[in-house]
């Protein structure tokens, strides 16, 4: 079951789309941007609904700092149309950091949320199917030698996943290909700094002794 984090301040927000959301969904709900940001240090999430206007931190800030941690979570982002200059903002930084995000107004019907995540969720999905073909695309180059093709493609999916272990990871192979051990390792070490518990890293340096 997908996970959906709904930060806002209001409380009859968050329940309704709670209860919208709550019988297809898994709906975990945050008051705030730094309550947020603790529940994305620590569970993994397949798509945020945002609201703009917040105390503490708002929804700008908080996108700022979830750049840092996951640019490839979808952002919904809900809120009255009185503050265009941060919504500008945000799409900015999506265009960025290659957040996919939408955007949905206040007040809203069940409708429209519904189709809002669906949306976003579809388009997530068809976004992870690219990136997996990406990924065996490179992990063929590098098996059949072609290393400077391989690094190409691998530039490309760096650009896409900024924060992922795996683009570290596959330039790790290209390198052990290469006989540049020492260097091999430094990145497979670099994955492991993006994502603690990334098995294939794990192992490649159990197996050349990192």
């Amino acid at each position: 079951m997908e996970k959906i984090l709904v930060v806002d301040d209001e409380t009859n927000i968050r329940n309704l789309i709670k209860n919208i959301l709550g019988g297809e969904f898994e709906v975990i709900t945050a008051t705030n941007g730094f309550e947020a940001l603790e529940f994305l240090k620590n569970e993994k999430f397949d798509l945020i609904i945002l609201d703009i206007d917040m105390p503490q931190m708002d929804g700008v800030e908080l996108m700022k700092e979830l750049k840092k941690i996951d640019s490839s979570i979808p952002v919904i982002v809900i809120s009255t149309l009185s503050e265009p200059e941060k919504i500008v903002n945000i799409f900015k930084m999506a265009m960025d950091a290659n957040f996919i995000v939408d955007f949905v107004t206040k007040p809203f019907s069940s409708d429209e949320i519904s189709a809002a995540v669906h949306k976003i969720m579809d388009l997530q999905g068809r976004k992870e199917a690219d990136l997996d073909y990406k990924i065996k695309e490179i992990k063929q180059l590098i098996n059949l030698g072609e290393n400077s093709k391989a690094r190409e493609k691998n530039l490309e999916l760096l650009k896409l996943l900024p924060s992922s272990p795996i683009p570290h990871f596959l330039l790790g192979l290209i390198l052990e290909k290469e006989g540049k051990i020492e260097e091999a390792k430094k990145h497979f070490q670099a994955a492991l700094i993006f994502e603690p518990s990334y098995d294939p890293a794990k192992k490649k340096l159990e197996k050349i002794g990192g």
